[in-house]
């Protein structure tokens, strides 16, 4: 870790520098194929359990940090060092350029809007993406944080331009039982998921409930 110190009028600013391991993703495909499997959607399904530990770990800080805004597999990266507690895969935020913290009531101000010149639409909650004041809310992170961790979970990412529209058609033929979704078998973690992805943020589960 490496620290800087910067004064103006008087003022001062602190600059930590930490490095980081690497995002969910690489460190979790990097475990399957240290056990010796391919990464396809069958491995990481049935790694279920490794996969409980990362997000674990990647809730914890968001927990604190709300209202991040920009929850993805990329923006968290697995701690270099961990504790003894093997429950859990410690993880740290990065990347904060539109995150709001909360207050020690644990509520944020309800008149901060998101900037979306920053921000990939596809990964934000759908109350996000249809309302044009662009509110911030806690409950929108649980919705990023349920999708970040099914596409973990299925081996399936939405990257590179707007694709709100195709997250939004498998996102409803998961929950349906519908289409290549047909014949899963819903597990401990699908139940997070499906609780985290509900339309109204009102019944999504709390950072940490999760």
């Amino acid at each position: 870790m490496e620290g800087h110190e910067l004064k103006d009028h008087g003022r001062r600013m602190y600059i930590v520098l930490e490095l980081g391991g690497k995002t969910l993703m690489d460190y979790f495909h990097e475990k399957i194929r240290e056990s010796g499997q391919r990464v396809r959607m069958q491995t990481t399904k049935e790694n279920e359990v490794l996969l409980k530990k990362i997000l674990l770990g990647a809730a914890q800080p968001l927990q604190q940090f709300h209202q991040l805004d920009d929850v993805k597999e990329g923006n968290f990266v697995v701690s270099l060092e961990q504790s003894q507690d093997e429950r859990v895969i410690e993880c740290k935020l990065i990347d904060f350029n539109t995150s709001v913290l909360l207050n020690r009531e644990g509520n944020i101000a309800t008149d901060t809007p998101v900037n979306l010149e920053y921000l990939n639409k596809t990964l934000m909650a759908p109350e996000v993406q249809d309302d044009d004041t662009r509110l911030v809310t806690k409950k929108s992170d649980v919705w990023s944080f349920g999708l970040m961790a099914f596409q973990l979970f299925y081996n399936l990412f939405f990257t590179g331009g707007n694709r709100y529209g195709e997250v939004k058609n498998h996102i409803n033929a998961y929950l349906n039982k519908t289409f290549q979704y047909s014949s899963i078998n819903y597990t401990r973690l699908d139940q997070l998921i499906k609780a985290c992805l509900r339309d109204d943020p009102d019944q999504r589960p709390t950072m940490k409930a999760i």
